[in-house]
């Protein structure tokens, strides 16, 4: 029987921990699974996920932030059956494993993968994990089905990089700062109008950055009414160095920095010096706009239905 489920994307940041740093402005791709229920136990679903961001990683795409594109299994129960064994009953299912890859504002896939893979255990559960366990992310099929996914994306972004910069334009213009990086930074470096894409995110967040330092200002000072100094300072750090309020950031700042320890001095004094270092100001303008993406996506999951029968 078909089940739909209601789900939420699986964002995790724009590089897995353990990828290399030079992957972090290629193709990313989120993950999407199904919630555990009767047939899918948390243990099989940690599984699932596991082997999707080996699969990833083999292939060297990254597992992260993107509102376009989509990779997600679907399982489908075969045949399944007991087996006695002597000792205790044995379960064998035969499962119907598929992937695929997905441009969700479209809704067209983009590649697709079908295997079926056998599994065993003390209960279907068991079983259903256990064939997840199986499945070879070196598999020459599956490392197709990547590769085709990949090639259909660039072709995407070739095709739609001007119109995806003018979109991301009207969305500032309309204050969705947000929205507008996470179309930007999805754009990967494979792609001709990569660093067009870049500079417009950096113009976009300095933009963001100015509204949101007004806001970051107020919160410092609600925390220095409470005579909370470090707090302040804290909030004081992170604003960037570029945005309008930074003089009366630095003025605050400067009420209680005979109150900051050493470490925190530092890391101000740090903050300041990349005012004059146009790379590193980039480099960590780029960091920021990858968190503005990943926290406003936590913040405001979306929904997709995902059927598993």
């Amino acid at each position: 029987m078909k089940k739909l489920l209601q789900i939420l994307f699986i964002f995790t940041f724009c590089v897995v921990y353990g990828q290399k740093n030079d992957l972090a402005n290629k193709i990313n791709l989120s993950i999407v699974l199904p919630e555990e229920d009767e047939m899918l136990s948390y243990n099989a679903l940690s599984k699932l996920n596991s082997k999707t961001i080996q699969l990833l990683t083999y292939n060297e795409i990254v597992s992260g932030v993107n509102n376009s594109f989509v990779i997600y299994p679907s399982l489908v129960l075969g045949d399944s059956k007991i087996v006695e064994t002597g000792l205790y009953a044995v379960h064998s299912v035969t499962m119907e494993f598929n992937y695929y890859i997905k441009n969700i504002e479209s809704n067209t896939i983009f590649s697709s993968y079908t295997k079926q893979i056998e599994g065993t255990g003390k209960t279907e559960r068991e079983a259903i994990a256990n064939s997840i366990s199986k499945l070879d992310v070196k598999d020459v099929k599956l490392t197709t089905f990547i590769s085709t996914g990949k090639d259909k994306i660039i072709n995407y972004y070739k095709n739609s990089c001007n119109q995806i910069i003018a979109k991301a334009d009207n969305m500032a213009l309309q204050g969705n700062y947000e929205d507008a990086l996470s179309l930007l930074i999805s754009v990967p470096s494979e792609v001709d109008c990569f660093s067009k894409a870049k500079q417009k995110a950096l113009t976009i967040y300095k933009q963001y950055s100015t509204k949101k330092c007004q806001e970051l200002i107020l919160e410092a000072k609600s925390y220095l009414a409470q005579n909370d100094k470090e707090s302040a300072a804290n909030i004081l750090a992170t604003i960037n160095p570029e945005s309008t309020c930074k003089t009366e950031a630095s003025q605050l700042l400067n009420q209680i920095e005979a109150k900051l320890n050493a470490q925190e001095k530092k890391e101000w004094d740090f903050m300041v010096k990349q005012d004059n270092d146009r790379v590193a100001l980039e480099k960590s303008s780029i960091k920021a706009i990858r968190d503005i993406c990943v926290a406003y996506y936590k913040k405001n999951p979306v929904t997709y239905n995902y059927i598993i029968r």
